[in-house]
Protein backbone atom coordinates (compact mmCIF):
# COMPACT_ATOMS: atom_id res chain seq x y z
CA UNK A 1 0.00 0.00 0.00
CA UNK A 2 2.92 2.32 0.61
CA UNK A 3 3.97 2.06 -3.05
CA UNK A 4 0.48 3.06 -4.21
CA UNK A 5 0.51 6.07 -1.88
CA UNK A 6 3.92 7.12 -3.18
CA UNK A 7 2.74 6.91 -6.80
CA UNK A 8 -0.40 8.94 -6.08
CA UNK A 9 1.62 11.59 -4.24
CA UNK A 10 4.10 11.81 -7.12
CA UNK A 11 1.24 12.20 -9.61
CA UNK A 12 -0.41 14.94 -7.55
CA UNK A 13 2.85 16.86 -7.16
CA UNK A 14 3.46 16.67 -10.91
CA UNK A 15 0.63 19.04 -11.60
CA UNK A 16 -1.42 19.42 -14.76
CA UNK A 17 1.24 18.02 -17.11
CA UNK A 18 0.91 14.57 -15.56
CA UNK A 19 -2.47 14.07 -17.25
CA UNK A 20 -1.20 14.20 -20.87
CA UNK A 21 1.73 11.99 -19.87
CA UNK A 22 -0.66 9.46 -18.31
CA UNK A 23 -2.85 9.58 -21.43
CA UNK A 24 0.13 8.85 -23.71
CA UNK A 25 1.16 6.00 -21.39
CA UNK A 26 -2.32 4.46 -21.54
CA UNK A 27 -2.49 4.73 -25.34
CA UNK A 28 0.97 3.22 -25.69
CA UNK A 29 0.10 0.34 -23.38
CA UNK A 30 -3.10 -0.34 -25.35
CA UNK A 31 -1.18 -0.41 -28.64
CA UNK A 32 1.45 -2.72 -27.16
CA UNK A 33 -1.24 -5.10 -25.88
CA UNK A 34 -3.01 -5.16 -29.26
CA UNK A 35 0.22 -5.86 -31.13
CA UNK A 36 1.24 -8.57 -28.68
CA UNK A 37 -2.17 -10.21 -28.99
CA UNK A 38 -2.13 -10.13 -32.79
CA UNK A 39 1.42 -11.50 -32.99
CA UNK A 40 0.58 -14.38 -30.65
CA UNK A 41 -2.27 -15.50 -32.94
CA UNK A 42 0.10 -16.27 -35.81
Amino acid sequence: MQTYTMIVKFFQEGGFFMYPIALVLAVGAAIACCRAESSSRR
